[in-house]
């Protein structure tokens, strides 16, 4: 086998963001003599191609690869106990206020809202 031409395309987008190994093209023309096998004279040249591309470009690394597989654990919030926790949170009056609208949906949070509105009141 004689390697007559070695070639690399880039085929550079501008503004798209892809991989170094899908934008450059490797390639090589081989001359194959009379006789010889020409799968071991292709398996050759792929040789030669691949330990380029290895020798010459960054390997991604292992968060890049392949498909990921994440288990989501769904955890259930009660939104009537957080809305109680924010009401007893308030520290002010102002801070109350906006939760009003949310309060006056329920009787349970409508109740705890007059309450410590109520404990603000009788602060003053």
């Amino acid at each position: 086998m004689h390697i007559s031409k070695i070639y690399i395309q880039d085929n550079f987008i501008p503004n798209i963001n892809i991989d170094q190994f899908r934008r450059k093209v490797f390639g090589m023309e081989i001359t194959i003599k009379e006789g010889e096998d020409v799968g071991q004279a292709i398996s050759e040249a792929e040789t030669h191609i691949a330990n380029y591309i290895k020798a010459n470009t960054i390997p991604m690394d292992d968060e890049c690869r392949g498909t990921k597989v994440v288990d989501i654990v769904e955890t259930k919030v009660d939104a009537i106990q957080a809305t109680l926790d924010e009401i007893e949170k308030c520290k002010t009056p102002d801070e109350l206020k906006t939760l009003w609208l949310i309060s006056k949906s329920n009787l349970t949070l409508s109740g705890a809202y007059k309450l410590k509105e109520k404990s603000f009141n009788d602060a003053k």
